[in-house]
């Protein structure tokens, strides 16, 4: 019973407090969120810059190497390339000496 009390006085003391406690609490807290929100349009900002189709043209340009080297069929490399192809935001950018 007497932790009930103990917390009780607390939740009054903390309800009773002056203006200026609660205007720092205020503070805190929106200084809290608007850290968070800066931190989320630095990280946006970040990433507009990234090419999301460049990991697809990467990874197209590594099958056309197995492909020259032999080992992938034709028929293997046309079907990863229409799949990767299909993938790639934007429109597709052509490998340079693809046969195709």
């Amino acid at each position: 019973m007497a932790g009930k009390r103990s917390l009780e006085r607390a939740l009054w003391k903390f309800l009773d407090a002056s203006w200026y406690e609660w205007l720092s609490v205020f503070a805190s807290v929106v200084s809290v969120v608007l850290l968070i929100w800066l931190v989320i349009r630095i990280r946006t900002w970040f990433r507009e810059d990234e090419d999301p189709a460049a990991p697809g043209h990467e990874m197209l340009v590594q099958f056309q190497d197995l492909y020259r080297q032999g080992d992938l069929s034709e028929e293997e490399f046309r079907s990863i390339k229409g799949q990767l192809i299909d993938r790639i935001e934007g429109s597709p950018k052509c490998v340079d000496g693809d046969n195709d």
